[in-house]
């Protein structure tokens, strides 16, 4: 693997972090300007949140996010979920994906979370190989997802 630097995400990131974005969900609407800095202000902001960005010769490569969740069972352990999961296209099979979910993984553990999980697109089985391939069971448990409806 590349030699990478993983860190939480910083304000001055929030460029290479929509460029990331663009590649993950290349049909969303443009997102920048004053209203995507206060989003990323918000997530950065927030307690329960850490986004985490891979770093490879200076360019951010790969993010992904994880919320930690309050939770009553369990022992009241909290739930790690994992989000926005993305690597430039042109840093992708050298192992950062990987590494990043093993690093997100290993915030999860250290925060005492009882489980981790993420949703994908029912489509990406690059993806699902490298979930597999970082500990993620793809049988275990079932996800659902239901949208926002459309602003009438």
């Amino acid at each position: 693997m590349t030699n990478t630097i993983f860190r939480l995400a910083r304000h001055d990131d929030l460029d290479a972090l929509l460029r990331l974005y663009r590649e993950l969900r290349p049909g969303d609407p443009d997102f920048d300007g004053s209203p995507a800095a206060l989003a990323l202000a918000q997530v950065l902001g927030s307690e329960a949140v850490r986004l985490v960005v891979a770093e490879c010769e200076n360019q951010l490569v790969a993010t992904c996010m994880l919320a930690v969740i309050p939770s009553l069972p369990l022992q009241g352990r909290p739930i790690g979920l994992l989000e926005h999961v993305v690597t430039a296209a042109a840093w992708r099979g050298r192992g950062i994906g990987l590494a990043m979910l093993r690093h997100v993984l290993a915030l999860a553990w250290q925060a005492g979370c009882c489980k981790a999980m993420l949703l994908s697109g029912a489509q990406r089985d690059d993806a699902h190989r490298l979930y597999l391939a970082a500990g993620f069971d793809g049988d275990r448990e079932r996800g659902f997802v239901v949208k926002a409806p459309a602003a009438a």
